[in-house]
């Protein structure tokens, strides 16, 4: 009973562990995905600056800022996808470890 006790609080402080982290990457990318943005409005300041005195609607204005970052977001999980798949695929095995914890890999029998 006690081997079973020290098992789950070991997992515990495993899963408070991951969440530890996993928090701290959500807020580092958000910080680092700021920092982008805001480089990009800094460096297109004038340009924007521009096409509202010309008369360009705020929407326009944002999707031509947000359109190339969201672009490069897309492009940047696509090639992360294909590389996770070429991995997978290569090493034969489950590199995530999801074949682990679900049954919703379907077995290479």
């Amino acid at each position: 009973m006690q081997e079973i006790q020290r098992g789950q609080r070991a997992f515990r402080y495993i899963s408070l562990g991951v969440v530890a982290v996993t928090i701290s990457v959500l807020l580092l990318s958000a910080a680092g995905i700021y920092v982008v943005m805001s480089f990009t409005v800094e460096k297109r300041r004038r340009e924007i600056g521009i096409r509202a005195a010309l008369g360009a609607d705020a929407r326009r204005v944002l999707m031509g800022i947000f359109g190339r970052a969201t672009a490069q977001i897309g492009v940047g999980v696509v090639v992360g996808l294909v590389m996770l798949t070429a991995l997978e695929w290569l090493g034969g095995t489950d590199v995530i470890g999801a074949g682990e914890m679900c049954s919703c890999r379907v077995s290479q029998a």
